[in-house]
């Protein structure tokens, strides 16, 4: 042995206590079934973030938004253009262009036809 490294001395076996079979312990009120802690009666979430849940837009909302946004860049070629027109409220139209035209299928031939007669800022 290393000099360096004292001696181990041996330990007299103590009484080792004993120890409750599974059967023994009782689950108190309210706490799950060991099974159920085990293999959970829900299947786990997949997502690790929450999605917020949100309410879609009507189909015929979103193709017109999306036609009235095509027309205005069309007609202006400017994003910063574009915004402006679509979210600044025109008496003419009674609105904004963007909330006229998702009303309606009017609202949208509506805006268009003010677009392409050139009311819009260019």
């Amino acid at each position: 042995m290393n000099e360096q490294t004292p001696a181990i001395e041996p330990v007299e076996a103590t009484e080792v206590p004993e120890v409750a079979e599974p059967a023994d312990i009782a689950a108190p009120t309210g706490e799950l079934d060991p099974v159920e802690a085990i293999v959970p009666s829900e299947p786990a979430r997949r997502n690790v973030f929450r999605r917020v849940a949100r309410t879609r837009m009507p189909q015929d909302q979103g193709r017109r938004q999306a036609e009235v946004m095509t027309a205005a860049w069309n007609r202006l070629r400017d994003t910063s253009q574009v915004k402006a027109f679509l979210n600044e409220a025109d008496e003419s139209l009674g609105g904004t262009p963007l909330e006229v035209a998702m009303a309606s299928d009017e609202g949208l031939a509506k805006v268009v036809a003010h677009l392409s007669a050139g009311s819009a800022p260019a």
